[in-house]
């Protein structure tokens, strides 16, 4: 009696799982929880506007190099590039643990480790999963994004309690994360693959074969052939999905960057609030699993379209603390929000422009996204000083949020011609 074997895609997605928990989670939230306690103790020498400039150049750098690690990935293939960055990650968290100072904060987390986090991190990851999966392209993302829930579920009191072990010394989550980038670097080592023909395999075990049944019989647009970079580029699509990336970073930077800092000042303890930080990431998770299941079916560019409008809803919340209930909304809102933008955006990209050029595609996007989001942690960080409250930082993400839904409902797929094709296009 035969037994059928499992496709090694699955087997990758748990391996990716894993990998994007602790690139494309941990490092970010990390530094979070690390910065209430950093800028409370006078003998780092970080302040809040520090910080908060800090985060700007991590986001920066994060998205800026994006269209060059596209082209890497390209060229080199993911894993070449996520055994880079893991262990630019691991550089820059010794570094930080071992001689913290304002000047490490910028070398080690600024630009190392948030470089490494975009050679290791979303990118790549997504690019495998794109050229592994077709009919079940966002089920399998989903599954992979659900780490981002499960991430930020527990860094929070995970670190927390590594602090509060340590006596207070903040620097022991900076070891944290070094042990999290070794850990990755052995996954990535062991488990990726970059195509499934690496393999002996096809994509979805010959899902493409059946491409023009699937596509009539579905309600997604799914192109069975791969845009060029430039192409699609020159759509509306790509625009209107890039501008939905922003709406949706900048109430996740501005809660990654300065919520714990918010809610710390109002009076709230820091255990708490990384309590509701943990609320955020099981709302994430529940996104990411509803998406996994229904955005093979409904349009995940339309789901954006509802996406931001309740990340819009944090913003609101946010600017009227008064009860613990009222910061469990904001979390429960970004939370959804984030979660349902984790999986649709580069799921629509894969599906309306095609695999081949998902990397240049998504890391344009990625950059245009950080250019707009990455002045949030200082621009807070400036409104708080100048206001003494963040209230007009969480309304003007909120209006952006509900501008971005409006775009995302209304997109329709681009018109493909011969000469829009990828070179290496799956039709070939």
């Amino acid at each position: 009696m035969s037994t059928r074997k499992i496709f090694y895609g699955w087997i990758m997605v748990v391996a990716l799982f894993f990998i994007y928990v602790c690139m494309g989670v941990f490092p970010f939230y990390t530094g979070s929880v690390l910065g209430a306690y950093i800028t409370s103790d006078p003998l780092s020498g970080v302040n809040v506007g520090l910080w908060g400039i800090a985060f700007t150049i991590f986001i920066l750098v994060q998205g800026l190099p994006a269209p060059l690690i596209g082209m890497i990935v390209e060229k080199k293939g993911s894993k070449f590039t996520m055994l880079i960055g893991s262990l630019l990650v691991m550089a820059g968290s010794l570094l930080l643990a071992f001689f913290p100072s304002p000047a490490t904060l910028i070398i080690g987390f600024s630009l190392m480790i948030s470089l490494g986090v975009g050679m290791a991190g979303q990118l790549p990851v997504q690019t495998v999963i794109n050229m592994w999966f077709y009919k079940r392209r966002a089920l399998a993302m989903g599954i992979v994004m659900l780490a981002g829930g499960v991430g930020i579920t527990i860094i929070g009191p995970v670190v927390t309690k590594i602090i509060e072990l340590s006596g207070g010394q903040w620097n022991y989550g900076w070891f944290f994360l070094t042990a999290v980038s070794l850990v990755t670097f052995l996954l990535v080592l062991l488990f990726v693959h970059n195509r499934p023909e690496n393999k002996g395999l096809t994509i979805d075990n010959g899902a493409i074969d059946t491409a023009d049944k699937t596509q009539e019989n579905s309600r997604v647009y799914k192109t069975r052939v791969s845009m060029s970079h430039g192409a699609s580029v020159r759509t509306a699509a790509y625009w209107v999905m890039a501008f939905g990336m922003v709406a949706y970073f900048i109430p996740y930077n501005l809660c990654g960057s300065h919520a714990m800092i918010h809610f710390r000042n109002v009076g709230f303890d820091p255990m708490f609030v990384a309590t509701g930080l943990s609320i955020m990431g099981v709302a994430s998770l529940v996104a990411r699993i509803i998406v996994g299941i229904i955005g093979d079916y409904i349009e995940p560019i339309k789901i954006m379209g509802i996406a931001v409008p309740i990340m819009a809803l944090g913003g609101i919340a946010a600017t009227y603390i008064v009860s613990p209930a009222v910061i469990y909304i904001y979390f429960l809102a970004i939370g959804f929000g984030s979660g349902f933008g984790r999986v649709c955006i580069p799921t629509a990209v894969a599906n309306y422009f095609g695999p081949e050029s998902y990397a240049r595609n998504i890391g344009l996007i990625m950059t245009t996204a950080a250019i707009f989001s990455a002045f949030v942690p200082a621009g807070g960080g400036f409104i708080f000083q100048k206001l003494g409250s963040y209230n007009l930082a969480f309304i003007i993400t909120g209006v952006l949020g509900v501008l971005a839904g409006v775009g995302c409902l209304f997109v329709k797929p681009p018109k493909i011609t011969e000469e829009d094709l990828h070179e290496q296009s799956v039709a070939s």
